[in-house]
């Protein structure tokens, strides 16, 4: 029942935007979502299971939001947030705002100290989160036309990044590890799932953690990048320098999560760490020319 579904994952989202996840009913959430409790315990089993495919939407449309900002569908600073029922990933109204010091009903101001995702360079992140562009839950509008050089395509998915764990505290939490006695706690690891639905089973499996993240970012943009020399596990200096950049840019923006810099200064940021290393040669080319 995908619709059944995504009605109460959108009223279990606007519930924890209203209360601490351990005071949301699962009655609550049926009754808003207008189904029987039998029909949400028949989707996800159990709270638990619930809190998991809530968490595995909001980080599917996260990674959507970046896969958008790769393709150059939206220039840097493009993204505008819609305003679907659950307020979710970029939306506005009631959502799981996650900005320091703010003030107000919904999970707002839940992230008020420092919140410090190593990747390694093989692509066992994103092979063992197969799937997880698959965009479920709500999703960002842009606008035309977007850019074409790389360096500003990378720096669309930095602002993408630190927007959304901005006004999203589930993003947030998922980006960095921090997560607020306000919301759900998922294991990050497989659970058993005697699930019939098929989505609730992939929810029931590994959830990324934040290094998990880096590196499903990083590899994401090379491939957008890179075209099909990312393919048929083509290497090389060139390769290498553009997955260097890639890992930069997720970085620098983790980092403006948990230190925000003034405003507009992401884009400043990532853009000068990448001027040297996306426009003149490698250094491994550098290093073979003659003198």
């Amino acid at each position: 029942m995908p619709a059944a579904r995504e009605s109460l994952l959108d009223a279990a989202y606007t519930a924890l935007a209203r209360r601490p996840w351990p005071a949301v009913r699962m009655v609550d959430v049926a009754a808003s979502a207008g189904v029987s409790r039998q029909t949400l315990y028949n989707e996800f089993g159990s709270k638990e299971g619930l809190a998991r495919a809530l968490v595995r939407r909001e980080a599917d449309a996260y990674l959507a939001g970046v896969d958008r900002a790769l393709s150059g569908a939206a220039a840097p600073g493009g993204f505008t947030g819609t305003t679907s029922p659950a307020g979710g990933t970029g939306g506005a109204g009631p959502g799981l705002t996650g900005g320091a010091g703010s003030a107000g009903p919904g999970l707002t101001g839940g992230f008020t100290g420092s919140t410090g995702p190593a990747a390694s360079t093989h692509p066992t992140a994103s092979t063992h989160l197969a799937g997880a562009t698959s965009l479920t839950g709500p999703t960002a509008s842009l606008s035309p036309p977007g850019p074409v050089d790389p360096r500003d395509r990378l720096t669309a998915a930095a602002e993408w990044t630190t927007e959304t764990a901005r006004s999203n505290a589930l993003v947030r939490a998922m980006l960095t590890g921090c997560w607020s006695e306000r919301l759900p706690t998922p294991s990050l690891t497989r659970v058993p799932s005697s699930s019939a639905v098929p989505a609730q089973r992939r929810a029931d499996g590994p959830l990324p953690s934040p290094t998990d993240f880096v590196a499903l970012v990083r590899d994401r943009a090379v491939n957008a990048l890179a075209g099909p020399r990312a393919g048929a596990g083509a290497e090389g200096p060139d390769l290498a320098e553009l997955a260097r950049a890639c890992e930069l840019t997720i970085r620098i923006a983790l980092s403006c999560i948990a230190a925000p810099p003034a405003e507009g200064s992401v884009a400043d940021l990532v853009r000068d760490a990448l001027h040297t290393l996306l426009s003149g040669p490698s250094r491994t080319a550098a290093a073979r020319s003659p003198r």
